[in-house]
C-alpha cells in the first residue's frame, strides 16, 4: 500500500510538473504573441494597438508585437502556425517601452508610424519610435495590409497594383529572406537592401554583427560579413547559380543584373511560402524549409 501511495505520489508530481511547465510555455508564447485580430488591413482611421494583430489573407501571417529582452516591446512579422519564427522587425534598434500606450497608425502625410503614446491625436516627433519615411503619399486614402507572402505593403485603398506601393517591409529585411523577397542594390535610387543577424538568437533582434550582402562590382557575388571582415564569399554568379554554393534541385536562385541595379532572390519548386534563408547570430547562413510532418526546420 506504501509503495502505490509512493508511485501514485510520483505520478502525481510528475502530472503537475507537465502542466506547470505547460503552462509556462503557454505563457511564455502568449507574450510575443498578440491576442486580438483585427483583418489583413489597417485603414487610417484605425489604429493598431499592442494586444491586437493583422492576419494575411490566407492565414500564413501574422503582424503584431512581441515581447524581448528587459520587457522591450517590438512590431514584428511572424508565421501564423509555425511557433516563434519572426520573419521581420520593424523597430529592431529602437524598442517600445509603454506596453499599454503605444500603438501603430497611418498619418496625414502617408507615413506609417509607431508611437509610444496614449494619444491618437498625436503627432508629436518625440513619441514616435518608428516611421516609414517616405514622402510621397499626401492627400491620398491610404491602407496598410500584410500579404500572404509576409510582405507588410502600404497603399492606395483601391490600389492592386504591385509596383506601385508607396511602402513595403520586404525593401526593408532583417535577418530573413523570403521567397519573392530579395536582396542588393537599386542603382537609380542609389539604396540597397541586405540581411542583418539578430543580437542573439533569443529575444534581442537588434542588430547583430553579421551581415548578408551582394557587391556589384565585377561579376555580382554575395558576401557574409563579420563587421568589416568577410568570413564567406559565394563565387561569383555564372549564369545559372553562385558558383561556388553547393547546386540543389530544390532550390531556384536567382540573380538580375542591368543598368538599373541587381538583385539576389530564390524560390522553391513548390512555391512554398514556408522557407527562408537567414543569418545566424553566430555568423551561419541557413536554408531553411518548414517540414510539417515532423514539425521542425529542414
Amino acid at each position: 500500500h506504501k509503495h502505490k501511495t509512493r508511485q501514485f505520489s510520483n505520478m502525481r508530481g510528475g502530472f503537475f510538473l507537465c502542466f506547470f511547465l505547460f503552462i509556462i510555455t503557454s505563457l511564455s508564447f502568449l507574450t510575443t504573441i498578440s491576442t486580438s485580430t483585427v483583418t489583413d488591413t489597417l485603414t487610417s482611421k484605425q489604429i493598431l494597438k499592442t494586444n491586437q494583430t493583422l492576419e494575411s489573407l490566407q492565414g500564413s501571417f501574422v503582424l503584431g508585437f512581441f515581447s524581448g529582452t528587459y520587457s522591450n516591446l517590438y512590431l514584428a512579422i511572424w508565421y501564423k502556425n509555425i511557433p516563434d519564427t519572426v520573419v521581420w522587425v520593424a523597430n529592431r534598434d529602437n524598442p517600445l517601452q509603454n506596453s499599454t500606450d503605444s500603438f501603430l497608425k497611418i498619418t496625414d502625410d502617408g507615413n506609417i508610424v509607431l508611437l509610444n503614446s496614449s494619444s491618437v491625436s498625436d503627432n508629436n516627433n518625440n513619441n514616435i519610435v518608428w516611421s516609414s519615411n517616405q514622402t510621397n503619399a499626401k492627400n491620398q486614402v491610404l491602407v496598410l495590409q500584410l500579404l500572404d507572402t509576409g510582405n507588410l505593403v502600404l497603399k492606395e485603398s483601391n490600389g492592386n497594383d504591385t509596383t506601385k506601393y508607396l511602402w513595403q517591409s520586404f525593401d526593408y529585411p532583417t535577418d530573413t529572406l523570403l521567397p519573392s523577397m530579395s536582396i542588393g542594390w537599386n542603382f537609380d535610387k542609389n539604396t540597397e537592401k541586405h540581411l542583418t543577424s539578430w543580437k542573439n538568437t533569443g529575444k534581442d533582434p537588434s542588430s547583430g554583427d553579421y551581415s548578408f550582402k551582394i557587391d556589384f562590382h565585377g561579376l555580382p557575388e554575395v558576401f557574409l560579413w563579420y563587421d568589416d571582415t568577410i568570413v564567406y564569399r559565394s563565387g561569383p554568379w555564372n549564369g545559372e547559380r553562385l558558383s561556388g554554393v553547393p547546386y540543389t534541385s530544390s532550390m531556384v536562385l536567382d540573380l538580375s543584373s542591368n543598368e538599373h541595379g541587381v538583385n539576389y532572390s530564390f524560390s522553391f519548386g513548390s512555391n512554398s511560402i514556408y522557407s527562408r534563408l537567414i543569418v545566424s547570430s553566430h555568423g551561419q547562413l541557413r536554408s531553411l524549409t518548414w517540414d510539417q510532418s515532423s514539425k521542425i526546420w529542414k
